[in-house]
């Protein structure tokens, strides 16, 4: 972090002549070589402004790589934005195979005053630029400067080099990028990589790998130049009509190879590109693709976390707002307040800028304190699919290697299916080892160094023990947390789904902290099976919207009866929300990590006064998962919970689930954010409609798996599904949910374990009726009893993780925002949206 040094600075100041005999001075300065006298002769690339001779020199084996370029093009009047680039590029992302490219004679100049190298592909250009800075001057030269991009690219492609191709309105986070990309790309065996945008890819940051694929896709996109200019297109707006004739994107392991595997099939593997697409790094703490568009609504970003290889700046046009942004993130290096000014003998006048730590010394300090600065773009585990796909696969193999699961409903869908007790181990306890207190703090709990086998004895004087009126056990098992008086946790438990059950219950409690939790059920079987478990068990059976014609209906998808069970949820949550509980649904295909559930979901609905939360469905869309969600006992919520409620008849005669009936309840009873600032609009507008009360806000967040797949089916095949990190702030509950082959509640325990959330023995003896159990239904030890290891990854973070939904600082709006003090509206920007 230390380089380059303000002391050594000084000295070439004072005395230029050093560089003479000092070569170790031009590789400390490497990440700002404009700190160096202006033109400095003894640079390898000085006065070398040829195209081709500077990949030739700048060019560098990376990996497998023999040859590798990284292209960035420059201009005087972003040229503070493009050091704050470069500097992070070289020092933070460890790249030192630049070529700043230039298209006039003004820009190369400044360039070459910069001591860059600086390549002119003035050349390259599709047709001459216009004299002038008028508006219809200025957008011809913008749009030509844009398709430079497919020109630089195809040439080097065509000399051998892979080319990554960077914006300079990007800030690099300290982790090695090009190994980062090689591994994403080369994990799918994909042509090279994009930066996700809607609706085409960002051409902001890529990377290209000199197959035959990316060549024939490079010679296209390049010659569709000249049209798309007639059309006034940029490089990335013509990217769409390119888009499955000369290329494909994926956005997982499976698509990606699925797409490969079709394309040999057809014969055309080594004429239409592969691409594999990552989001973008400020997306999984705002899934709003302008957020960070916005100064005053950008979070500051964790440069620690994995996810976040750089941070690029879109929907917005202005360098200065630009640079408000990276400030407001954490991701501005440069002193362009203080410490911007050309350098003597600057020809050009050319802003040369110091490091902004010079001046603040802890400007850089967040981006050196993480415990390890490992690769970005990937992290976990490969699915198991991975190094079978890559080793090449066949015929019927490979068709049932990749795929993808349908869109269905699991077995009970949407609607969760479990409970288990809670001591230390998530199991039944004394009224003295179950204290029904506020759920734990930020800290995780701790992993007990001893297993408590003595839980399982039969146990009498459970304080719910006979216990079964939804009322009676709400009054029973609420708890206070984090600012309300009375908090319960509803799950659905079924028979059936006994085993998957008490996975969710012993992580719920053990590793969640959540000990205030209530199973429902609805059959006689069932709540019998459910007390032989020692489950607090309420019977439900009288919020039925109707009777069930048998338990076996349940069972079967789409079903009225199916339909029916489903409904419970509103239901059961509209009479607690009634009595004034804040209330968690859970499905019973959840697992936890060891982060505090109910102090997440409530930071997270507190930092924008929203009345719940919930999880996406995805990024962009409006409906959510009834899965796993929180409602605050507020008048909104309560408004919105009886309209779901009352919809129920009319919405099973549809043949609709409680989940597919929200998209018509949005708008009138409820609106979904993803965003804060999307929150304290929405908020703001009801209020002033004067509906606050009457439509609930609630806050939506993307799935934990999302970062690491960006597809919702990914957790539904236990082939693809990554292992989670569950140290990763993201990462708070894993749902194996909706897309499980046939809904077989075996496929959901498979995803769960494939993922590393599976933690019950339920292998040879591990599950099996206890003594005196009249339903038969199996009880399931800790896997880690006969396995140590296997919770041994949530309990070896380091850091703790803290909080999930949460992470990083808050914008600065959002304060101001809770105060009121935002209230008339100024500063509201329209990027929120």
């Amino acid at each position: 972090m230390a380089l380059p040094s303000q002391a050594s600075y000084k000295r070439l100041q004072q005395n230029p002549g050093l560089l003479k005999g000092d070569h170790g001075l031009l590789e400390e300065f490497e990440a700002a070589p404009w700190l160096l006298p202006a033109r400095t002769p003894q640079l390898p690339y000085a006065n070398l402004h040829s195209f081709e001779k500077l990949l030739a020199l700048r060019s560098r084996p990376v990996g497998s790589l023999k040859k590798s370029i990284t292209l960035l093009l420059f201009s005087k009047a972003w040229a503070v934005m493009a050091q704050n680039s470069i500097y992070s590029l070289v020092k933070h992302g460890g790249v030192s195979n630049h070529i700043a490219l230039t298209w006039t004679a003004e820009d190369l100049e400044a360039c070459a005053d910069l001591n860059l190298p600086c390549g002119d592909v003035a050349d390259m250009l599709v047709e001459p630029l216009k004299p002038g800075k008028k508006g219809s001057e200025r957008e011809h030269n913008f749009l030509l400067m844009s398709w430079l991009k497919p020109a630089v690219v195809l040439r080097a492609l065509r000399l051998g080099h892979s080319v990554m191709v960077a914006d300079v309105d990007i800030a690099y986070a300290v982790k090695p990028l090009w190994e980062s990309y090689l591994a994403f790309t080369q994990a799918s065996n994909s042509d090279g990589a994009w930066l996700e945008e809607k609706p085409a890819s960002n051409t902001g940051h890529f990377v290209l790998l000199p197959t035959p694929a990316s060549l024939a896709f490079a010679a296209a996109w390049n010659a569709s130049a000249a049209e798309m200019m007639k059309e006034k297109l940029t490089d990335q707006k013509a990217l769409p009509l390119l888009e499955g004739r000369h290329y494909l994107r994926c956005n997982t392991l499976c698509r990606c190879f699925r797409a490969a595997y079709n394309l040999t099939a057809r014969g055309e593997r080594g004429k239409v590109a592969a691409f594999r697409t990552y989001l973008p790094s400020h997306f999984a703490y705002s899934p709003n693709w302008c957020t960070i568009g916005s100064p005053e609504w950008v979070p500051r970003i964790d440069p620690c976390d994995w996810a976040v290889l750089y941070l690029h700046i879109i929907c917005e046009a202005e360098a200065a707002v630009k640079q408000s942004v990276l400030r407001a993130a954490g991701f501005w290096f440069v002193d362009d307040e203080k410490g911007c000014k050309p350098q003597p003998g600057s020809a050009s006048g050319v802003p040369a800028c110091q490091p902004l730590r010079w001046r603040l010394p802890q400007t850089e300090a967040g981006h050196y304190r993480c415990r390890s600065f490992d690769l970005g773009l990937v992290h976990g585990g490969e699915p198991a699919a991975g190094a079978v796909a890559r080793a090449g696969v066949r015929g019927k193999a490979a068709e049932e290697l990749f795929d993808l699961i349908k869109d269905k409903k699991s077995l009970f869908g949407g609607a969760p299916f479990a409970d288990l007790p809670g001591g230390d181990d998530g199991l039944p306890g004394t009224e003295d080892e179950v204290p029904q207190t506020a759920q734990a703090t930020g800290a995780p709990p701790q992993m007990p160094s001893a297993p408590r086998q003595s839980a399982y004895e039969w146990i009498q004087g459970l304080p719910y023990a006979g216990v079964h009126g939804f009322d009676e056990l709400l009054a029973l098992r609420s708890a206070p947390v984090a600012g309300h008086d009375k908090a319960i946790a509803l799950l659905l438990f079924s028979k059936a789904y006994a085993v998957m059950a008490q996975n969710s219950i012993y992580s719920l409690v053990k590793h969640g902290g959540v000990r205030n939790y209530v199973a429902l059920t609805w059959t006689a079987e069932d709540l019998e099976a459910c007390t032989d478990l020692n489950l607090p068990c309420a019977d439900v059976t009288d919020m039925l919207v109707e009777p069930l014609p048998s338990h076996e209906a349940v069972a079967r998808h789409g079903e009225r009866a199916f339909l029916a069970v489903n409904w419970l949820k509103p239901s059961a949550l509209l009479r607690a929300l009634e009595q004034g509980y804040a209330v968690m649904v859970a499905d019973a295909d959840v697992a936890y990590s060891a982060k505090p559930v109910w102090d997440s979901y409530l930071a997270f609905i507190n930092q924008t006064q929203a009345d719940g939360a919930w999880q996406l469905e995805e990024p962009g869309r409006a409906s959510a998962n009834s899965g796993h969600f929180v409602l605050l006992p507020t008048p909104a919520s309560l408004a919105f919970a009886a309209a779901w409620n009352a919809s129920a008849p009319e919405m099973i005669e549809q043949g609709l689930s409680e989940q597919d009936g929200l998209p018509l309840l949005e708008t009138d009873s409820f609106v979904s954010c993803s965003s804060l600032c999307a929150c304290f609009d929405a908020a703001r507008n009801l209020t002033g409609q004067g509906t606050r009360e009457d439509v609930a806000v609630l806050r939506a967040y993307l799935p934990s798996h999302f970062a690491y797949t960006q597809r919702l089916c990914a957790t539904g095949s236990e082939a693809w599904v990554p292992r989670l990190d569950p140290c990763d702030w993201s990462v708070l509950i894993l749902h194996a949910n909706k897309c499980t082959a046939g809904g077989a509640p075996v496929s959901k325990r498979e995803v769960l374990a494939a993922s590393g959330f599976w933690f019950l023995d339920d292998a040879d003896d591990g599950c099996k009726p206890q003594e005196r159990s009249a339903s038969g239904v199996p009880a399931c030890r800790p896997l880690r009893w006969r396995q140590p290891e296997a919770e041994l990854a949530l309990y070896s973070c380091s850091p703790s993780p803290g909080l999930g939904l949460v992470h990083g600082g808050e914008p600065a709006a959002a304060a101001a925002m809770r105060s009121g003090e935002l209230a008339d509206g100024r500063s509201w920007s329209s990027t929120c949206d």
